[in-house]
């Protein structure tokens, strides 16, 4: 017997590989999370794997099968704990999974400070090339980085 997987909002490959390998079939949504959307996908649906999609009452009865939702990132505060626990449904997420990108993009919104990329981008674009003249950024060679806690993403 296939579980069905559905995941309104695709994931990486890797993930979709794993479960497909492991006898899932896999529902990919559009990307739409919109309550009327994620209803009508989630109708016959053994778990649901989501992102930033809402899983409230209404859209946890409308998934008439739900065993299971996952959550692809750290928190669950997007699923409606309480009532998937009335219903008999398991919550679950994944701590791990974008640890590396969190930071990443954390890395590449300093350079993006320091060096003032938006606001140059926007000027340049305007054709104001003389911006680079009298807007300089700030090199961040031989400065100290800070780290207030080191959970996951710090470490």
């Amino acid at each position: 017997m296939s579980y069905k997987v559905v995941i309104p909002q695709d994931i990486t490959d890797a993930g979709k590989e794993y479960l497909v390998e492991n006898g899932y079939e896999l529902v990919i949504g559009n990307g739409k999370i919109d309550a009327e959307n994620l209803k009508k996908i989630v109708a016959d649906a053994d778990a649901l794997l989501v992102r930033s999609a809402c899983c409230d009452m209404e859209i946890i009865d409308a998934a008439k099968k739900l065993k299971v939702i996952g959550n692809h990132g750290v928190g669950v505060d997007n699923i409606d704990i309480d009532y998937c626990t009335k219903k008999g449904i398991w919550v679950t997420n994944a701590p791990l999974s974008n640890t590396i990108s969190v930071a990443e993009h954390t890395m590449g919104l300093l350079f993006a400070l320091a060096h003032n990329f938006v606001f140059m981008d926007s000027e340049t674009r305007k054709g104001n090339w003389e911006i680079r003249n009298s807007l300089k950024g700030d090199d961040l060679a031989g400065k100290t980085l800070g780290l207030v806690g080191l959970g996951r993403i710090g470490a």
